[in-house]
């Protein structure tokens, strides 16, 4: 009963060879004319005296009609937003090794939100094998970018920086000093490949000294904070904020990791955590976005508290005593598809 009273050249077109191939079908049918119409409407039941959109419905709701074509989606209404999600995070010297279930969630998690995870306290002499499981944790597409070792322990280079990421990266630098000032765990910065619509992004790891060091600690930060803009050779040679040329992009500026102690901040930066970071509910952990950055995107930051946090004190395992922290920057994008 199905469509089997549709007109009779369609369905002359249809048996006259028992293959179409794709490319040759026919075009369709023109519509019918209103007095051949009325006597299909007749044929089926249906009051022929009404308009053709009328006698169309009903046959249609018999099922003699095919329906209609459904209607071509609205055009957008409103720019797209796109957002890059970033991740920080103290591994405490990422015991991957011990082959804990937490370290596969952990990497389910960031798989799918996030672009970048920063991980600090990476030990130089087995990062590479360590950071090499986490990269098959994290799964196809990802890879990861490693620091220059820094830091010391017996005379040898203590932590690298890992960055795991699934959007290449153009250009990387670890500076071990900064305005003068020696970095102590030399932060590394890495630039991205473009993400955004003419907006450059550049993140720098960080790992600053412990509480107990607290002289040593706020000169590296106030060294970073008020360096960091003044260096190019910091930033990887990109503009801090407005460029000079008009042919380079601006710059978003990130700096993230554990700074031991919430910095304020000031009129180049913007400081977005603000909570405990820590089993000792000490907000160690941040963001800082660079305030230029705000004219070309929206940024906002969250803490993913651990519920089987690592704490010494208490003998308790866990896979670090600091919690993972997620940035969330978003631009429009004024290019229609």
């Amino acid at each position: 009963m199905i469509f089997r009273h549709v007109v009779g050249r369609m369905a002359a077109a249809a048996v006259a060879s028992p293959y179409v191939p794709m490319a040759a079908a026919a075009p369709p049918a023109a519509p019918l004319k209103y007095r051949e119409l009325q006597a299909l409407a007749k044929k089926h039941g249906v009051a022929a005296n009404q308009t053709r959109q009328k006698i169309e419905s009903e046959l249609r709701a018999k099922k003699i009609l095919p329906p209609l074509p459904p209607p071509d989606p609205p055009r957008p209404l409103f720019a797209r937003k796109r957002s890059l999600n970033v991740a920080a995070f103290n591994a405490n010297r990422l015991t991957i090794d011990d082959r804990s279930s937490d370290w596969s969630q952990l990497a389910r998690y960031f798989r799918g939100a996030a672009h970048v995870v920063c991980m600090t306290e990476v030990p130089a002499g087995s990062a590479s094998s360590r950071v090499q499981t986490f990269v098959e944790l994290l799964g196809q597409g990802w890879d990861v970018a490693l620091s220059e070792a820094s830091g010391t322990i017996d005379g040898k280079p203590k932590d690298v920086h890992a960055v795991f990421h699934r959007i290449p990266i153009r250009a990387r630098r670890t500076s071990h000093e900064i305005d003068g000032v020696r970095m102590e765990y030399a932060p590394f910065t890495v630039k991205l490949d473009s993400f955004f619509d003419n907006v450059d992004v550049v993140l720098t790891s960080v790992h600053m000294p412990p509480e107990a060091r607290a002289r040593d600690r706020n000169a590296q930060i106030r060294s970073l904070m008020q360096g960091y803009p003044r260096s190019a050779e910091a930033r990887i040679d990109t503009p801090f904020a407005r460029p000079r040329e008009a042919r380079r992009n601006p710059t978003v500026h990130v700096v993230m990791g554990d700074f031991n102690v919430r910095p304020a901040s000031t009129e180049d930066w913007r400081v977005l955590i603000d909570g405990p970071t820590s089993v000792g509910n000490k907000s160690y952990d941040h963001f800082l976005v660079s305030e230029a950055s705000f004219a070309h995107v929206e940024a906002s930051a969250e803490i993913l508290p651990l519920l089987r946090p690592q704490n010494s004190r208490m003998s308790r395992r866990g896979i670090s005593d600091h919690y993972p922290i997620l940035l969330r920057l978003s631009a429009h994008h004024f290019k229609s598809k």
